[in-house]
């Protein structure tokens, strides 16, 4: 599987998150589809749920936030309307010096589905 844009992370939850750059597009691997296909006590329906949330094209967090153990990691939460849970996506900066494309780019590392009581653990 070829890697594909999911859609534009809009330019203000990167500056509330303090993220300095000027890549917008998301981008999903196969390697972030399996994962997110294996987690454990994730069912095959709520992993297709993530997926779907993320190729919705659009990107509507209602919550965000850096992972203070890797700077070029962060998270968003979606919510889902569909089913009353929220998306977790996990996402990673690649920054110019050592992506392929020679510019930033935005990748999924993962999405997890969180109930209410997990989102406000978390």
């Amino acid at each position: 599987m070829e890697p594909e844009i999911l859609g534009d992370l809009p330019a203000h939850v990167l500056q509330r998150l303090g993220i300095a750059t000027l890549a917008r597009a998301v981008w999903l691997g196969a390697d972030a589809i399996t994962h997110i296909r294996h987690q454990r006590d994730v069912s095959a329906r709520d992993a297709e749920l993530v997926l779907a949330t993320l190729r919705r094209g659009t990107f509507d967090p209602v919550y965000g936030g850096s992972d203070r153990a890797d700077v070029r990691r962060f998270v968003v939460v979606e919510y889902v309307s569909e089913r009353p849970l929220w998306a977790c996506l996990s996402l990673k900066i690649v920054w110019a010096g050592t992506s392929q494309s020679g510019a930033d780019e935005i990748w999924v590392n993962t999405g997890f589905p969180l109930g209410l009581e997990s989102l406000t653990d978390y």
